[in-house]
């Protein structure tokens, strides 16, 4: 074997415990990346495996009611594969326990499966053509609920309770999300139903139940048309022909693909995915390479009189800088060995895990021959580029120099500190002053140590903060901005008497009526999908937190419209600046009054009266009868907590109510989902322990280690091995301080960056770190610091002094 190669390994044994921790962080960095960027590959093969087997609709028009061969004219249009007719309808669901959720109900074509949007029957059969009083179930609601095939679901439509039999269990393409609009950006699969059931018969129950003056729509009406592209078709002018052939029967909304509720929560949440799997790794190898390179500093130090006993003995710079090269190349090769299979084994686990939390039902998982690779070669280029500068260093030694030179004293710089000067006056202890010189004068040595201390702290605070931040986010929603009790949307506009008989009934203290209606914002040629709330900007049931200093009611004012900021970035607005706002009820320009934080990226806010005057000018100007125009569509209430649950039950019996929803319940959905979000991030906490443990045992173990001439004099001195380590202590607590604020300011830094890549349109996620986890990250980084030297300390206390007092390292 050649001597070098001999060399390299000796030294990489010598140095076990310290290789060890490096192998250990490059194959966390490896793993991480096969893992975390496998699953994402994983589940977007699924998602959109799923999507293109139950064909999933490139565009949904709803309108008011149309009469069911309008779906066969769509057909028609040039560019359309297929369309499919359905009703749907918001209403309300009884539970076997006697409580009442959400529900939606979609009516399909018995006998046959629809040609866009088809679902997957898990249990049971499809709708059989002679079906009636029959329902299939939405899987994850089934799930939740153990309903089965030949058990009942009981749907209210229009204050009536009805019973179906379920023929079967099924999977939806519009449901992997089961999420009920783009506004309510919660999976809600515990509260809200999601029935399919016969066309006809829903049909007949809504034309039965409606009142005259509700009728708006006869026998066969649809009121939602879901199309499919032909492949090569011009996307945009296919859905403006087909808006056209709908515009007779009163087009409300357009959605595509791309806004689809679920389908956007999840495209969304792959985003974030992907820019973790991305960024996690990254920041390990970067770590793993700092690491390396401060370790393999101080060995080329260390051995400076061995590399010049090399150079004299013949050896070329090139053979010099070969030797250590290879030194970070069998790390990275060992961490390599390790890291992949684990990488592999981890992929199959997040995507078996994610996809079964979601409810997905087609999952595939594969190996990524390309991922193995790309893993390989970052691990190898990043090793490499840390072990090419010691390397440079080492074959510009002058080989007399190196070989009679002292590396201790090549470190020092002979000077008094600033911070020694300040305290002479104070006539500090020697063991006080030890260590601050040994931390100011060999400034090299405790800018590699500092450095290790910075990156614990970005990767402590990184993760800690995500989960402080999503504290902070449900706390602040639910209990500074949204003060409501129990919430009602209704499917039509309802007037001042509904308004009235709700306010007196018992337990209800305060009532709000609101507008809630989606809508386009047009601004400096940008045009954005919002949903828009409009109120009394007196209310205090949502609690608009405007950024401005500006109050609601001033924010509110006249033709003025509140953003969040994520939506007045997208359109380039400040406030004052002047906003298109195209809504159903019709469109009119606003100015923007202020920006306000909410859970919700895509939320606006209006008053109720420019909603009214809104209304007014698309039905007939200011001479419209008041009567006649929408009073509300929604209503915000607080009430007594004893009552809340019989307040929604009695909502849910009113006519046209679409949900109901206790904020309570809201809120408790919200924990339980976080379940999983808590699960990654631990999981991701938990890389981060042990890759600054890692990172710590390097840099406190070649600290000491390289100075054991230094302490093996002052033991023979006749300095006990207790002062040795009080010594070791106060220079660890000297260096914790002066990376301290650095280190949660980089920390705090990164921990925004993790935030940025999971706010979305759906959810805006401000990272706001408590003071208590700034102090439990620092007195953690200082304690693992301690614990991370003990090994090394024990080490030099035990060396043979004859023989370390004289070694040159």
């Amino acid at each position: 074997m050649n001597i070098l190669l001999r060399k390299t390994f000796r030294d990489l044994r010598s140095s076990m415990a310290q290789t060890g921790a490096l192998v250990f962080i490059v194959a966390l960095g490896i793993a991480s990346f096969i893992a975390l960027v496998g699953a994402y590959r994983d589940l977007s093969t699924s998602y959109n495996s799923t999507y293109d087997r139950l064909k999933f609709a490139d565009v949904t028009f709803s309108v008011q009611s149309a009469p069911e061969n309008a779906a066969a004219s769509v057909a028609q249009v040039p560019g359309v594969q297929s369309s499919t007719g359905r009703l749907v309808v918001d209403t309300g669901f009884q539970l076997s326990s006697g409580e009442q959720i959400r529900a939606r109900l979609i009516g399909l074509p018995p006998g046959q499966h629809p040609s866009v949007n088809d679902i997957l029957v898990t249990q049971g059969s499809y709708l059989a053509a002679d079906d009636t009083r029959t329902a299939l179930v939405e899987k994850h609601f089934a799930d939740i609920y153990g309903i089965q095939p030949g058990g009942t679901v009981s749907p209210i439509i229009n204050g009536q309770k009805i019973d179906f039999t379920v023929a079967g269990v099924a999977a939806s393409p519009e449901y992997l999300i089961v999420t009920p609009s783009r506004q309510d950006i919660l999976p809600s699969a515990s509260t809200f139903a999601v029935l399919f059931v016969p066309l006809p018969e829903l049909q007949q129950l809504q034309t039965h139940t409606q009142t005259q003056e509700q009728e708006g729509q006869e026998s066969g009406a649809i009121n939602d048309i879901a199309v499919r592209y032909s492949p090569g078709a011009d996307r945009q002018k296919v859905q403006n022909d087909v808006q056209a052939t709908l515009a007779p029967y009163g087009v409300t909304a357009v959605t595509p693909r791309s806004a689809q509720p679920s389908n956007e929560a999840l495209s969304l949440d792959l985003d974030g995915y992907r820019e973790l799997s991305i960024l996690m790794p990254a920041l390990i190898l970067i770590v793993s390479a700092i690491s390396m390179y401060a370790m393999l500093g101080r060995t080329v130090r260390a051995q400076q009189p061995q590399i010049g006993l090399l150079k004299a003995l013949g050896y070329s710079n090139g053979a010099v800088v070969a030797h250590y090269l290879t030194f970070g190349l069998l790390i990275a090769l060992a961490g390599a060995l390790i890291g992949t299979p684990g990488g592999l084994l981890l992929s199959n686990v997040v995507t078996s895990e994610y996809a079964g939390e979601l409810g997905i039902p087609l999952v595939e998982s594969r190996i990524y021959p390309d991922l193995v690779l790309i893993g390989l070669g970052l691990s190898l280029l990043f090793s490499l580029l840390a072990c090419a500068g010691p390397a440079r260093a080492a074959v510009r030694l002058a080989p007399a120099d190196a070989m009679r030179m002292d590396p201790a004293l090549a470190l020092v710089s002979g000077r008094v500190s600033w911070l020694e000067r300040m305290l002479r006056g104070l006539h500090p202890s020697i063991w006080l002053r030890l260590p601050l010189r040994n931390v100011f004068r060999v400034r090299g040595r405790s800018l590699s140590t500092g450095l290790g201390i910075l990156l614990a702290f970005m990767l402590i605070l990184m993760s800690w903060g995500m989960f402080d931040s999503m504290s902070y986010l449900l706390s602040h929603n639910f209990e500074d901005v949204e003060r409501w009790d129990v919430s009602a949307t209704f499917n039509e506009s309802q007037q001042q008497p509904i308004l009235d008989h709700v306010r007196g009934w018992a337990g209800v203290k305060q009532i709000e009526p609101i507008i809630q209606l989606p809508a386009s914002l047009q601004a400096n040629g940008q045009s954005v999908d919002a949903f828009v709330t409009a109120f009394d900007p007196a209310q205090k049931m949502h609690a608009l937190q405007i950024s401005e200093g500006t109050t609601p009611e001033e924010a509110l004012s006249g033709n003025r419209i509140v953003l969040t900021p994520g939506l007045a970035g997208k359109l380039h607005l400040s406030a004052g600046d002047t906003l298109r706002v195209s809504t159903p009820m019709g469109n009119a320009d606003f100015t923007l009054g202020g920006t306000s934080e909410e859970l919700s990226g895509s939320a606006a806010f209006v008053s109720l009266n420019a909603a009214l005057n809104l209304a007014s000018m698309s039905t007939g100007g200011a001479g419209s009868e008041v009567s006649s125009r929408p009073v509300f569509n929604g209503l915000y209430l607080t009430v007594d907590s004893a009552q809340a649950h019989a307040i929604k039950a009695e909502l849910y019996n009113l006519p046209g109510v679409a949900s109901v929803k206790l904020k309570s319940e809201v809120e408790s959905d919200w924990q339980s989902l976080m379940g999983l979000f808590y699960a990654f991030m631990g999981a991701v906490l938990a890389f981060a322990v042990a890759m600054a443990f890692a990172l710590l045992f390097n840099a406190m173990t070649v600290n000491v280690l390289e100075r054991r001439r230094e302490f093996a004099t002052m033991r023979a001195m006749g300095m006990g091995g207790g002062n040795i380590t009080w010594q070791l202590t106060l220079e660890n607590v000297f260096m914790w301080l002066a990376a301290l604020i650095p280190g949660i300011l980089l920390g705090s830094w990164v921990a925004s960056q993790m935030g940025a890549a999971f706010s979305s349109d759906l959810i805006q996620f401000k990272i706001v770190i408590a003071p208590l986890s700034y102090v439990l990250a620092s007195v953690g980084i200082l304690l693992t610091m301690e614990l991370a030297a003990l090994p090394a300390i024990r080490r030099v206390n035990r060396l043979n002094l004859a023989e370390a007092t004289k070694a040159l390292a």
